[in-house]
Formats: structure tokens, C-alpha cells, sequence
């Protein structure tokens, strides 16, 4: 503009006569640079699926152990060491525990309760943990292949137990998960 207030016509129709829009050169710079973007966003998306899905999985299955094995160290603490069978003090790892709870005290002495606690596999494909009270099972947990206990002659109150669940799914293939702990019998 110039001091009086017109514009420079020259410079006007420069503008209005030149070039408009964008050229095919840029216009495929900026697809291109928008197809790079959006594929990283795409793989970074699909990738925090994938962990997403891996992680649930792995999720459940330590809830699966960890719901098992809450059950039987609750059992186990209460178990008298005299009355566990099937977990012989020879150091050997044993599929199932045999054992009873105390049903009260009578004049000192520990009552101990009529039907004996079992924990074992079995049910579908031998990977539910069972809990069997007389002939009654119920089902504790779920993909549970591997469960085992241990006791040693130094120290017959001290239970080692040793479970494994797995999982095989679609997108990730087996899924493993180990847990190693001990339970001290109290009576």
C-alpha cells in the first residue's frame, strides 16, 4: 500500500495472475510424509494391543496360581503334620496332598476333623486344581498343568508346594507361568 492509500497494481496482478494451489510435487511430499505418520501410529497402536492382550493373559493365569494357592495355605496352616498323607518326608516331589484340619481342642489335645482335605488335578484335561473333601470336589483354578509338594525329615511341618499354569492363545502361543512357595503347619 502506499501512503495515500492504493495499492500497487503491478503487485496486485502479479498475485492474481500467478500460480494457485499446491504443486503434484508437494502434494505427494505431504502424502508421503502422512502415510510414514500414520503407519507409525498404526504399528505403535497394534503393538500396545498386543501387549494389552499379553498382559491380561498373563493376568489371569497368576490370578489362577495365586487363588490356589491362597486356598491351600490357609488349609495347610491349620493341618496337623501328623495327619498329612501322601507327602512323604523324603525330600521327592508328590502330586497331591492328603491332610486333615482340627474340628476343636478336647481336654488339651487337638480334635482333628472327620474327612480328610485333598488337593490334586483333574477335571477337564487334568488341568483344574481340585480341593476334595470326602467326595466332594470343587474346582479352585483353572489351566493348572503342573502342582506338586515336598517335605523334608529335617523339617516335616515346612510343606514346599510348586505349581505351573499355562495357557496357549491364538497370538502369543504358551504362556507359562511358575510359582514356588512353602507353608508352615502349625499343628
Amino acid at each position: 500500500m502506499r501512503c495515500d492509500g492504493t495499492m500497487n497494481r503491478k503487485k496486485l496482478s502479479d498475485r492474481s495472475t500467478g500460480r494457485q494451489g499446491f504443486t503434484f510435487a508437494e502434494v505427494l511430499v505431504v502424502v508421503l510424509i502422512s502415510s510414514f505418520l500414520i503407519g507409525g501410529i498404526y504399528t505403535i497402536l497394534i503393538a500396545g494391543k498386543n501387549s494389552w492382550e499379553l498382559n491380561r493373559d498373563r493376568l489371569e493365569l497368576q490370578q489362577q496360581l495365586r487363588t490356589g494357592l491362597d486356598w491351600m495355605r490357609k488349609d495347610l496352616r491349620q493341618a496337623g503334620v501328623s495327619t498329612v498323607s501322601g507327602v512323604a518326608t523324603d525330600s521327592a516331589w508328590h502330586t497331591s496332598a492328603t491332610f486333615q484340619t482340627p474340628s476343636g481342642v478336647s481336654s488339651g489335645s487337638v480334635t482333628w476333623g472327620g474327612a480328610a482335605i485333598q488337593y490334586h488335578l483333574g477335571g477337564t484335561g487334568n488341568t483344574q486344581l481340585l480341593r476334595s473333601v470326602g467326595a466332594q470336589d470343587r474346582v479352585i483354578a483353572q489351566n493348572i498343568n503342573l502342582l506338586q509338594f515336598r517335605r523334608t525329615a529335617s523339617d516335616p511341618s515346612l510343606i514346599q508346594i510348586s505349581a505351573q499354569a499355562q495357557k496357549n492363545t491364538p497370538q502369543h502361543g504358551l504362556i507359562t507361568i511358575a510359582v514356588t512357595t512353602q507353608e508352615r503347619m502349625r499343628n
